[in-house]
């Protein structure tokens, strides 16, 4: 489970575009928060038993766009349109989970509702990244109010780097209901993340029905971990209409 965890992380940094993308700076890298500026007024978050890490991230099939963002909920959007420079959202999905305390709530409106707008979905964000050190990165996204809120991002391995276990496919991909898995190894087990890094999905491979009924995931992008015989962790990546 270790092994997973680890892999899982690294995955979930390491969320991979196609190389011509010119918003390859944008989704090759992992984001986490720093802080809000709300009318203003700098609006910070302190850890806590619910909250160990604030960010967001996004991905693409080369075709749909998405965006995820995390306190203890999560929310995604798919974008309706993203450059080198900005990104517009529609509707917002909500991933909850048992969030109860007041300054995670607190936080959580200030970052979901008064930056992101998901309450009144469909506006325009414009970013900024830039270097700030030897392969670390600043992200600054506006919204359309002036709020801003302050990333910090560290290079991660490119898409040729990635090692992306080619032992291991998904298909359909896009998936609207059953998703097919081959691979050239001996599967024993199968786990499922979302974009969040919460497991939604964990069973015994069987080999006689290589196939897995999607249908109560939500819309979005998950994370397959499969493990072998040899107890080597294979990854690949699907998004779910």
């Amino acid at each position: 489970m270790k092994k997973a965890t680890a892999l899982l992380i690294t995955v979930l940094i390491s969320l991979n575009v196609f190389a011509q993308d010119p918003t390859k700076e944008l989704y090759q890298n992992n984001w986490l928060l720093g802080y809000l500026k709300i009318d203003g007024e700098i609006v910070g978050y302190s850890f806590n038993s619910e909250i160990n890490s604030v960010g967001i991230g996004f991905d693409t099939d080369g075709t749909i766009y998405w965006m995820g963002a995390w306190v203890c909920n999560g929310i995604t959007t798919e974008l309706l349109t993203v450059d080198g420079s900005s990104f517009s959202t529609t509707e917002f999905e909500i991933n909850s989970n048992e969030c109860n305390l007041p300054e995670t709530l607190a936080f959580e409106k200030a970052y979901f509702e008064d930056f992101f707008k998901i309450d009144d979905p469909g506006h325009v964000f414009t970013y900024t990244i830039e270097y700030v050190g030897y392969n670390d990165l600043e992200m600054i996204i506006t919204n359309e109010d002036g709020n801003q809120a302050f990333y910090g991002g560290k290079s991660i391995l490119g898409v040729d780097d990635f090692e992306s276990n080619t032992t291991l496919s998904v298909f359909p991909n896009p998936v609207t209901n059953n998703v097919n898995i081959a691979s050239e190894s001996l599967l024993q087990s199968i786990r499922i993340y979302d974009i969040q890094g919460r497991e939604v999905y964990a069973t015994q491979f069987q080999p006689g029905n290589p196939t897995i009924n999607t249908e109560a995931l939500k819309t979005g992008v998950y994370f397959l971990i499969a493990e072998s015989d040899t107890g080597q962790q294979l990854t690949a990546k699907f998004v779910k209409k």
